[in-house]
Formats: C-alpha cells, structure tokens, sequence
C-alpha cells in the first residue's frame, strides 16, 4: 500500500515537473513580442511610494497581457521597482524595464528616443507624454508638433513600428487645455494614420473611467498630477484593450528587431 502510494506521489511529481519544464521550453522558444513603455513619470509610475518602488500600470499590465497567454517583452534602460526598493509590500513578479522619466517633455524624448530604441529594439511603443510639456506653460501645437516629431524618430529607426499613442490624461482640477491638447493630438495622429503610419490612439483621458479627484476625496489621483493605485490600474486596462487586438491581429513575431 505504501508501495503505490509512493509511485503515485511520484508520479504526480514528474507530471507536475514536466508541466513546468513545457512551459519554460514556451517560453524560452516561441517568440515574444517586445514592447516600450516610454513617456513621463505617469509611465516610470510615480508617485505612492519612494522613487526607487515606483511600478505605476506596468505590473498590471503585464500580468494582465501574461494572464491572456501573451508572450510579451518589455524593454528598456530602466528597472523600477529598484532592486534595493526596501518597502516589503512592493511587487518585483514582472518584467521592469521601461523608458518612463519624471518631469521630461516631449522634445526630450524626441532628442533621445531613436537611440532608446538602438540599444533596446521593440515592435511596440506606448507613449503617453505632453504633461509636463503643459504644466511649464508650452502651446499645445508645439508639443504635438514635438510628439510628431517623435514618431517621425521612430518610423525613421523601422517604418515596422507599431506606436501605441494616449490622449493624455488631465489632471486635478481637470483644465481645458489639456482637452484642446488632446484633441490636436487626435487630430495629428489621424493625418498620419491617413498617410500609412502604424498608430493606434488610446483616449486616457476620458476613456478609461478615472475619476478626476484626490483619493482622499474618492478619486484615482494622489495629487494633481499623479495617479493612484485604483487610477493606475485603469490605465493598464486601457493599454491592455488596445494591445490585446494588437496583438491578435498581426504577427508581431514575423517582424523584424532592427539593430
């Protein structure tokens, strides 16, 4: 009796070991579909914990996409949550790397971003960015002309591209200018959708069901600017409804990484 008992634990045992060498074998063989998180401090994902936690949509996102049985590769010159992050409720179970930079503009992404991609290549970029650009007082049509500019770097690294671009989100209390930023955003993307660019607009702003208070007061911000843990989630969701089709309508793995 102690006999069987014995084979069957160990049996169970090489099923359950075979079971995790398969899906190691998955996903170390098949390919991944690599993707850039750029943008400002709403991407590096400030600002509930000390600057070295921050974690922002990304881990969501990624579990999210990992959960859908998506093979997914985020890049990137960053790693947040740090790893000397001491705080011990902070999550490290996800891929941390991203191009996400507190109180950067867009004309300092466009200066930077084909080099980003040099060093690390990707299919996909979400880019959420204009906020700071708005809050030093810069015109709206500058900053998109600057975001146009931004795509032109990376359809001038590989035309393949995919770019992932927010309206971004406003802030607290919500401001007009950000509604006419978003707009001329909107506006811009579709010229170059017209003329054959690989875009995909994501309304941030009023698409995803954030509520434009401070958590004190039931809202999804921490301050004026910044999410919440409940507002960060949102934008995760709306990344993922996006990428989800994305990702299920065109073989990412046939595209080239260009060096």
């Amino acid at each position: 009796m102690m006999e069987r008992k014995s084979i069957v634990l160990l049996v169970m045992g090489l099923v359950f070991l075979v079971g995790i060498a398969v899906l190691s074998w998955r996903e170390a063989m098949l390919p991944q579909s690599t993707i850039m998180l750029l943008g400002d401090s709403l991407t590096k994902g400030c600002c509930q914990v000390p600057p070295a936690c921050d974690i922002g949509y990304r881990h969501t996102l990624y579990h999210k996409l990992k959960q859908a049985d998506y093979l997914v590769n985020f890049v990137g010159s960053l790693t947040h949550p740090q790893d000397d992050c001491a705080l011990p409720d902070i999550l490290f179970d996800f891929d941390r790397e991203h191009e996400g930079y507190y109180d950067k503009t867009a004309d300092w992404i466009r200066d930077r971003v084909e080099g980003f991609l040099q060093t690390n290549p990707a299919q996909i970029v979400l880019l959420h960015i204009g906020t700071n650009d708005l809050r030093s007082g810069q015109d709206p049509s500058e900053i998109v002309t600057e975001v146009s500019q931004i795509l032109d770097e990376i359809d001038q690294y590989s035309r393949d591209v995919t770019v992932v671009l927010a309206r971004i989100i406003n802030k607290v209390p919500t401001s007009s200018l950000y509604n006419h930023y978003n707009a001329l955003l909107a506006a811009m993307a579709q010229t170059r959708l017209a003329e054959g660019d690989k875009l995909i607009v994501v309304d941030m702003e009023n698409g995803t069901g954030i509520n434009y208070h401070l958590d004190d007061d039931g809202g999804d911000f921490v301050d004026a600017f910044h999410l919440s843990k409940t507002g960060y989630a949102k934008m995760a969701d709306a990344w993922y409804d996006h990428l989800g089709k994305l990702l299920d309508s065109q073989s990412l793995q046939n595209q080239p990484l260009h060096n």
